[in-house]
């Protein structure tokens, strides 16, 4: 089995979007002081918006940012910002 982790995360597309995102999902956090479960779908759910929901993209860039977006790891995610 390939390993797949970067930079101690599960996968380069967990870490990416850790790092990308990382001063809303801060604010998320900071606001909402939610389990992980709701902090990960709310993680989520503004990802999906910003990348898919509000850009005019090509079906081909929909798909690649769908399945880039599919590979995260939304828990490993907001756990780093609850513990």
């Amino acid at each position: 089995m390939q390993d797949t982790k970067c930079n101690g995360w599960r996968n380069w597309e967990t870490w990416n979007t850790r790092l990308m995102y990382e001063e809303m999902f801060q604010s998320i956090s900071e606001e909402n002081g939610c389990s992980v479960e709701s902090l990960s779908e709310s993680f989520e759910n503004l990802v999906f918006e910003l990348e898919l929901e509000n850009q005019k993209l090509s079906l081909l860039a929909t798909s690649a940012v769908s399945d880039f977006l599919g590979k995260v790891d939304w828990k490993e995610i907001a756990e780093s910002f609850i513990d």
